[in-house]
């Protein structure tokens, strides 16, 4: 997987991600507000791996499930490691 920095495309990464997530919205309001969502944190994630190129970073970001979710929408617990045993 390729470390996300700037410039991107946000229409193609959006299009990839939706796909790969199998995302779907209930109309073009939702998927619109849902768009702007998700590059607000694209251009979050970027600015957040264009730092750890830098060295002011120990740690990279990507997109994930959550990645059209507001921080306040994410569930309780995020991405939580479960162990298989």
């Amino acid at each position: 997987m390729s470390l996300l920095v700037g410039p991107v495309d946000v229409q193609e990464q959006w299009i990839d991600w939706k796909e790969k997530f199998s995302k779907s919205y209930d109309n073009e309001e939702e998927e619109e507000k849902r768009f702007q969502i998700f590059e607000r944190n694209l251009q979050n994630i970027i600015k957040h791996n264009e730092r750890y190129q830098a060295g002011e970073e120990t740690s990279t970001q990507a997109l994930n499930q959550f990645s059209d979710l507001d921080p306040e929408e994410v569930p309780k617990g995020g991405l939580r490691y479960v162990s298989r045993r």
